[in-house]
């Protein structure tokens, strides 16, 4: 998948690019939006249970990359009570960099 495919799937998912940045050799993409219940989609995608945040969440994604092309991503779920866009852009590229990490390591 490209950026601007990906891109294009975050937007109609809810969710708006709101951050690059640079994870080691790769190009990291992150998204943000809100998701009100019973967030449906994640349920069918067994993501979060039926009773996980009855009031609401925020879904930040972000995804890595090479030149044009995105190879693995992930959701992070964060209750409404984080409202800061800022933290969740840090919490995501705090989870994509632990992720590098992992894949730079000897086997």
């Amino acid at each position: 998948m490209t950026k601007d495919e990906m891109e294009a799937a975050f937007r109609r998912g809810g969710k708006v690019p709101v951050a690059r940045d640079k994870v080691g050799a790769f190009d990291l993409f992150i998204s943000d939006g809100w998701s009100s219940p019973p967030h449906l989609s994640y349920q069918n995608h067994q993501a979060i249970q039926p009773d996980e945040f009855p009031l609401g969440m925020f879904v930040t994604s972000w995804w890595i990359g090479k030149d044009e092309k995105l190879f693995v991503g992930q959701d992070l779920f964060i209750g409404p009570s984080e409202t800061s866009q800022e933290a969740r852009i840090s919490a995501a590229k705090k989870d994509a960099e632990s992720f590098v990490s992992k894949l730079q390591r000897p086997h």
